[in-house]
């Protein structure tokens, strides 16, 4: 095997010679601290890490820095040996706390995967799960000291007992703690006195039970921050380590000697059982283990979120999560823009997609928003991989671990099946991958490599060929014309595979990614071992691996969308009438139609002169935010008697419906209207403000398809969105142009930034429709906007980080 592909696979043992990272997890030390530090900065500081000077550098990360000289790994990454600076020195808060722990959060992290010595707090021989965390630590094959801890029994498994981390001696740089909850705090107190790195607490009894529970995590979170220990939990069933040989769970049916060789991934999961059992095993079937693996439970110190940005400043290719809710948004964005940096990936699994928000949203935005939209549309933003399911995680995970992503969207099908082949390319097709024709050079080749046999267009169908050895040069061959994807499909043995693999290494094809689909029986023994000794990504079906394969898609030079620190979450919002809702877009940019406000029917006669018919008469007011469904808008009024009568009748429904609210009229001029869109702003609990854009007027109810992105979205970005396969083809049926796009896209990229800095501290905004006019451009149609209230306190998206 030459170093490139072992470069490629990234295992645990097959990295070339002088490239092993000492800790197995991707660490890449000839690098230099100044690259890793490059790419915690993204980590710690956010969008503005590469204009800060060194200096400036150094005192955001402050004195904790220090804290690295304590530990056996101070020659990564840290600040220990520059001079410190007051963090207090500068504005910012969160940032500057970020920078404060990040650089030894991460040292620490390191001790927690390679730790000298392990303690169990709470260990006992009584059957539960500290006995089991226990025997499962002694049996995987540790070589270092396994020290237990407890009050009550001198030996634990013929080994002493100590009553203390504090009595323990030589240093220790894991606890497993398994003690009751209100415990918990002084041992995490013991940690920080006996310098033990991190805390693992598999005790649960915190923020999920009740008041005492709330009580208890704030007081563990107190003993963090004072003692700057790692705290992995509460609430979880522990963790693992394959370098190390460390596997310590609480799992009894965890057997740690058969697992199989690691690849350059870490697995992160809120749900333990989920992390050890599902996916853990799902992975050995595939043939590989996660490097690392950690149930992080109720993660009431430090986040999975955050830990993912400090796997990948350690220089993980792979980061995998589990999550039933997200705790830190902020944290992911950030870790997704080093994954990106870095060639490294995030795949998430989130459970619980629900639209059961929408009853309770009182805008169309707000109901939008309720559902698993915007985590969708952020995490595609910012490159990180949404999968669906066990199945889909493992299968990304190994891709990724073991081959380039795509750059591009062009792809080539190989397979010894006509129907199988049409099945690859409808689901390559549907995830939006093309399919071009084999160039003549190539059709040549295949004509003299398998004269008289399959076909010579993509699909490519070679028959029975596909199971002969010429299929290696059939790949090759395939090669020349540089898809993006090559994905051969088959339903026959695993000596396939390693054909496959021939013909891609002699191609020298490392730009391409390759992949198999098995679409055949269940796979043997013998079958794996080929598929895993071939190392061509394989796939267990066509739609899975297609939307894999679109999902990791990496163009090369795309952009890497902004961060902002910006975005808080008010705890009131006040609505706006629509006149002065309006006049603040207009101060953004965006187009408003002609139209003044009038306070009497005999006003708006008077004012209908200065505005240019046709007209459209309505009620503005902030208290009724769908002003058609109350019947408060008239529309193609073209003369003055009309005008008159429909004053008349809306000046009787408008009291009824402001519900004493003030009201007036809003007399505007009516636009011919070729397409109308959606068009929105919120202030996301998790991932801070967030724009959508989407089909607009009725289709918002009936037919949503609204793609939401992390704000602030450039014009650029607004076009990719606007490319999205759910409204790409919409607008092309309602003759949108390339330039009505371009007017469509710098609305979006205004409203985004608007969002962010207007001084009015907006919370939400709902522009429906966006119109698309005929003569070219848009305007804003109709607009909800609710600011934030007067003496409103808020709360910013993420958590606060701890050491």
């Amino acid at each position: 095997m030459d170093h490139r592909r072992r470069r490629r696979l990234g295992a645990v043992g097959l990295q070339p010679p002088g490239e092993q990272d000492g800790v197995g997890l991707g660490l890449q030390r000839r690098r230099g601290k100044s690259h890793v530090l490059a790419a915690l900065s993204w980590v710690v500081m956010g969008p503005d890490a590469h204009a800060v000077t060194p200096e400036a550098r150094i005192e955001r990360q402050g004195p904790m820095g220090n804290r690295m000289t304590r530990g056996h790994r101070a020659d990564i990454p840290g600040v220990a040996d520059e001079p410190q600076l007051s963090a207090d020195a500068e504005p910012g808060g969160r940032a500057v706390r970020r920078g404060r722990l990040m650089a030894d959060a991460v040292s620490r992290l390191e001790r927690l995967l390679e730790p000298r010595a392990i303690a169990v707090v709470g260990a006992t021989e009584r059957p539960g799960y500290a006995a089991r965390l226990f025997r499962n630590l002694v049996e995987g094959g540790y070589a270092g000291p396994i020290h237990p801890v407890s009050p009550t029994r001198d030996t634990v498994l013929g080994r002493p007992a100590f009553r203390s981390l504090r009595d323990v001696p030589g240093p220790v740089d894991v606890a497993l703690v398994v003690v009751p909850p209100d415990a918990v705090p002084q041992v995490i107190e013991d940690c920080g006195a006996a310098d033990v790195a991190a805390a693992v607490v598999v005790t649960a009894g915190f923020g999920e039970a009740g008041e005492e529970g709330r009580r208890r995590r704030e007081l563990l979170r107190e003993a963090a921050a004072r003692t700057g220990v790692l705290v992995i939990g509460p609430n979880v069933t522990g963790y693992a380590s394959v370098p190390a040989a460390v596997w310590a769970a609480t799992f009894s049916a965890l057997r740690p000697r058969e697992a199989r060789p690691a690849l350059d991934a870490v697995l992160l999961s809120q749900s333990g059982g989920t992390a050890f059992g599902a996916v853990h095993e799902r992975a050995q079937d595939h043939g590989f283990s996660f490097r690392a693996v950690l149930s992080t439970g109720n993660e009431e110190v430090v986040t999975s979120e955050q830990l993912a940005g400090q796997f990948l400043a350690l220089g993980s290719r792979v980061v995998a999560m589990v999550c039933e809710d997200f705790h830190d948004g902020p944290a992911l964005l950030r870790a997704a823009r080093v994954a990106r940096e870095r060639g490294g990936a995030i795949v998430v699994l989130k459970v619980g997609r629900s639209a059961a928000g929408r009853a309770a949203a009182a805008t169309h935005t707000a109901a939008l928003a309720a559902d698993d939209a915007v985590v969708d549309g952020v995490l595609a933003q910012h490159g990180v991989l949404r999968v669906e399911d066990v199945d889909e995680l493992v299968q990304s995970v190994r891709f990724l671990a073991t081959s380039p992503a795509p750059q591009g969207a062009s792809a080539i099908v190989l397979s010894h099946s006509g129907g199988l082949a049409a099945m690859a390319a409808d689901a390559l097709g549907a995830a939006g991958f093309r399919l071009p024709p084999l160039s003549d050079p190539v059709r040549a080749e295949l004509d003299r490599l398998i004269p008289g046999r399959g076909g010579r267009s993509n699909p490519v169908d070679v028959t029975m060929a596909l199971r002969e050895p010429v299929v290696a040069d059939v790949v090759r061959a395939l090669l020349r014309d540089r898809p993006d994807v090559l994905q051969v499909v088959t339903a026959g043995d695993a000596v396939l595979a390693e054909r496959v693999a021939t013909g891609v290494r002699s191609a020298g094809a490392d730009a391409s990614a390759v992949a198999l689909v098995w679409a055949g029986g269940v796979r043997t023994g013998t079958d794996m071992a080929r598929l895993d000794a071939a190392e061509v990504p394989w796939f267990t079906g066509t739609r899975i691996a297609a939307g894999i394969l679109r999902a990791s898609l990496r163009p090369a030079g795309a952009p890497v969308p902004e961060l902002s620190d910006g975005g808080t979450v008010a705890r009131d919002a006040v609505a706006v009438d629509e006149h002065a809702g309006k006049a603040l877009l207009r101060e953004a940019g965006l187009p408003v139609p002609e139209g003044v406000p009038a306070a009497t029917v005999d006003e708006v006669v008077a004012v209908a002169p200065g505005v240019p018919g046709p007209w459209v008469l309505k009620v503005a007011c902030a208290a009724v935010l769908h002003k058609a469904e109350a019947g408060l808008v008239t529309l193609g009024l073209r003369d003055e008697a009309a005008l008159r009568a429909a004053a008349e009748v809306l000046a009787e429904r408008a009291p009824a419906a402001a519900g004493g609210a003030p009201w007036a009229f809003l007399l505007e001029r009516q636009c011919d209207v070729r397409a109308e869109l959606y068009l929105g702003c919120t202030v996301d609990p998790h991932f801070g403000p967030v724009v959508g854009v989407g089909r607009g007027g009725a289709d918002v109810e009936q037919e949503p398809a609204v793609v939401w992105s992390s704000c602030p979205l450039d014009r650029d970005g607004a076009l990719r969105a606007l490319g999205d396969q759910r409204l790409a083809g919409w607008l092309a049926a309602r003759q949108v142009t390339e330039a009505d796009r371009g007017a469509i896209a710098d609305a979006v990229a205004a409203l985004s930034r608007w969002f962010l800095d207007a001084p009015q501290r907006p919370q939400e905004v709902e522009i429906n429709p966006l119109a698309v006019v005929r003569d070219g451009g848009v305007v804003a149609l109709d607009a909800v906007l609710r600011l934030a209230g007067a003496g409103s306190g808020r709360r910013a998206p993420g958590r606060e980080e701890h050491a």
